[in-house]
C-alpha cells in the first residue's frame, strides 16, 4: 500500500473503511450500520462471514461491533449509563442463549493515559470464572450466570510479543472473545 510498509488496523471498521472510496463490496463481509440520534451513538457491526471475507479484510471470521459516542468525554453518569446498556445489548446478542465462558482482553498500556482504556475496563468488570468453577453460579445469588475471565495482556514494548500471539493461546477455552481498546 505504502511502498513496502503495509497499513495495520486493529478495528475492522477501518479495514472496511479502505474500500469504501471504491464503493467495493467484499464478498463475505456483511456491514451494518444503525444510528441513534437519542444517544448521539453511532453503532457500526462488521460481520466477516468467509475465509475469503477475512482474507479481504486482514481479520479472523468474526463479528466486530464499533460504538461511536462522541459524548462520552462530557462527564455525564447518566449519559455513561445509558451507553452502557447499549453495550450490554450488543454483549447479549453475540453471546445468545446459554451459559458461554468469556475471555475480556483489555488491551493498551495502562501507564499511557490515552492508550489505558482496555486495561481500566478490565479492571471493572466482575471475574466470576474461578467462583463460578469454585461454588457455582448460586454462589453468587444467580441461577445461571456466565464464567468471565479477564486479562489485560500489555503491549509489545512491555512484553516482547505481539498480544495477538498472547490471546490466541488464551482464547481456546473460552466461547466469546471481547476485546476492549
Amino acid at each position: 500500500m505504502f511502498g513496502r510498509f503495509r497499513v495495520r488496523t486493529d478495528l475492522a471498521l477501518e479495514a472496511r473503511e479502505r474500500f469504501e472510496e471504491d464503493d467495493v463490496k467484499i464478498r463475505g463481509v456483511r456491514i451494518e450500520e444503525e444510528d441513534d440520534e437519542e444517544l448521539e451513538i453511532h453503532t457500526t457491526t462488521v460481520v466477516i462471514e468467509t475465509e475469503n471475507g477475512a482474507k479481504t479484510m486482514g481479520k479472523p471470521v468474526g463479528t466486530y461491533i464499533t460504538m461511536e459516542a462522541p459524548n462520552m468525554s462530557v462527564p455525564d453518569e447518566g449519559y455513561h449509563r445509558e451507553i452502557s446498556e447499549k453495550l450490554a445489548e450488543h454483549l447479549k446478542t453475540l453471546m445468545g442463549e446459554g451459559e458461554k465462558s468469556v475471555l475480556i482482553v483489555g488491551l493498551g498500556n495502562r501507564e499511557v493515559t490515552p492508550d489505558a482504556l482496555g486495561p481500566y475496563v478490565v479492571q471493572n468488570v466482575r471475574i466470576t470464572r474461578h467462583l463460578i468453577r469454585e461454588y457455582g453460579a448460586a454462589s453468587l445469588g444467580e441461577e445461571q450466570m456466565n464464567p468471565i475471565s479477564g486479562i489485560v495482556p500489555g503491549v509489545m514494548a512491555q512484553t516482547g510479543m505481539e498480544t495477538v500471539e498472547i490471546v490466541k493461546v488464551l482464547y481456546r477455552g473460552a466461547d466469546i472473545l471481547i476485546l476492549d481498546e
